[in-house]
This record gives C-alpha cells, structure tokens and sequence, in this order.
C-alpha cells in the first residue's frame, strides 16, 4: 500500500505546474487529478502581447498579476492575480472592491514580455464587472463617451501577425475599435453586427464579417496583406486586398488611436501574435474560447 502511493505521488509531480495539477476530495473524500488547464497561449505559444481576466497558458497559474485595479471610494490600488485553477482571482477583488465601485488601471501583459497595458486617468479606465459572462465570469466593461482605454508599449510587429479576442459590443453601431495604433491598423467591429480588421491599405484595407451585437463572440484576425482573414466564431472571411501595414507602438486597447472609434462593449481577453495563424490554431483557439467564457456561438 506504501508503494502504491509513492508511486502515485510521483505519477502526479510529473505532471507539473505547468498543467495546473490538482486535487480534489469532492468525491468520497479521495483525491482526484482535476483536469489540466490550456489557455490560447499552450495552443500558439509565443505571444508578442496578451491581456486577459484568465491565464494566458498553464504556466501562469497562480501568478499575482493579471491586473491592477483602483476602487472609487478612496483611489486606492491593488494587483489581482490568478487562481490554481487559472480563474481571475474573484475573491480577493470582491473583497477589496466591497460596497464600491472598483476599475482597470492596467492590464499585465502575461507573456513575460512585460508590455503591460495602462491607463492614469481615472475617466478612462474600463470598469471591473464580477458577473459579467453568463453572469459568473468577470470582464471589463468600456464606456466609448469616455473613450475608455489602456496604452501599452511594443516593438514593431510585420505582417503576418494574428490577433485573437473574446469581445461583445453592447451599444452603438458605428465602428468600435477593440485594438488599434497609430499606423493604420484595427481591429474591432464595425457597422450592426459586424466585427471588422483593417490591415491599413485604405478603404480597401477593411474586412467585416458577421457578428450579432449584444452577444459574446471568440474573434481571430489574421493579417497577411492579400491573405488576410477575420474570423468570429471560426467562420471565416476573407479580403484579398487587406494592406500590409505592421502593427506598431503604442498599442491601444478600446480605441484605435487617442478618442478615435472609441470601444462600448465588455473584454474578457486579447492577444497579438507575430505569426500567422493556421487554420487549424484559428479553431483550437476558438474552441478554446468558447469552451471556457461560453461565447454565444459553439467553434
């Protein structure tokens, strides 16, 4: 029996942080290997950026940032980190944010590339919502007459380059840009239900794809000039005329540059590859996305 045990205390180190092992005693009171966490990350690794209320891979379970948060009854900050399970740290925000109001000051960049994503002014900060998706999953909410945003700095990325996000646009129907610079780059929605990728050859440049509004989509973009594809909820669209303008410093998170396109609508996460997608990673990273924040169309 004792060797039986070690033996299982070994099978269970080797399978290592990075999958999140855990146990459980919901079950006769006998441990139970949980499931290992994946997140888009341990789908394509190698993220120029990524942002998220979840981990961006296994490895990141348990990390004490995942962003920083100010409360409006007294301006006061604190960094919320991650759960073992790769769940936002709920709780720990609750309790800091009880019988107030609290917002996104920055988003951490959980590649390691350190590229965090800011916002000083108070106005412009995305609120934290705790039961946001199908009313248990946080994400943060931007308000586009406040032109709500973050700004994070990043080294030139050339085409092709990917960007994936889990997004709904709650009002307006003009262009909303959920990601953007300063050098003809987007990526958003565009008029009713549409989302859009604009790869910065003018008017041309711009792809759309059907969306509903009001509801949770897992959107891709790659951006590779005449082979440029958006794709929400792993139907694909593409323009065989998308530009090839790189994406370039600052990036922007909820507006394309300054007040422009400003974002109304909620974020659960978002990242930028610099490599193509296949189609194959489109829909295991769509999947991805709906199996964990429930996006309203099955990839």
């Amino acid at each position: 029996m004792r060797r039986l045990l070690l033996m299982s205390v070994a099978g269970l180190a080797l399978v290592g942080s990075a999958a999140v092992a855990q146990l459980s005693t919901t079950h006769g009171g006998k441990g139970v290997l949980a499931a290992a966490y994946t997140g888009p990350g341990d789908i394509v690794s190698g993220a120029s950026a990524w942002y998220g209320l979840r981990c961006y891979n296994a490895a990141k379970a348990g990390a004490s940032q995942a962003i920083n948060i100010r409360r409006a009854s007294d301006n006061a900050t604190q960094d919320i980190g991650l759960t073992a399970s790769c769940n936002l740290d709920v709780a720990t925000a609750t309790t800091f944010c009880n019988a107030t109001t609290c917002f996104v000051t920055e988003f951490y960049d959980e590649t390691g590339n350190a590229r965090h994503a800011t916002q000083a002014t108070a106005a412009k900060q995305p609120q934290l919502i705790f039961n946001c998706i199908n009313t248990t999953l946080p994400c943060a909410k931007f308000v586009g007459a406040s032109a709500q945003s973050l700004t994070a700095t990043i080294s030139t990325i050339n085409q092709p380059f990917s960007i994936s996000t889990v997004e709904i646009r709650t009002s307006t129907t003009t262009e909303n840009d959920v990601i953007g610079n300063n050098a003809n780059t987007t990526f958003g929605f565009g008029g009713a239900n549409l989302v859009l990728a604009w790869g910065g050859n003018g008017g041309a440049g711009i792809t759309t794809a059907a969306a509903t509004d009001n509801a949770w989509h897992a959107v891709s973009a790659v951006y590779n000039g005449a082979s440029m594809k958006l794709v929400p909820d792993n139907n694909t669209t593409s323009n065989a005329s998308g530009g090839s303008s790189a994406f370039t410093t600052p990036l922007n998170i909820g507006v394309y540059s300054g007040s422009t396109n400003p974002f109304t609508g909620e974020l659960g996460e978002i990242g930028v590859w610099p490599s193509g997608f296949s189609a194959g990673n489109i829909t295991s990273i769509c999947h991805n996305q709906f199996t964990y924040w429930a996006t309203s169309v099955s990839c």
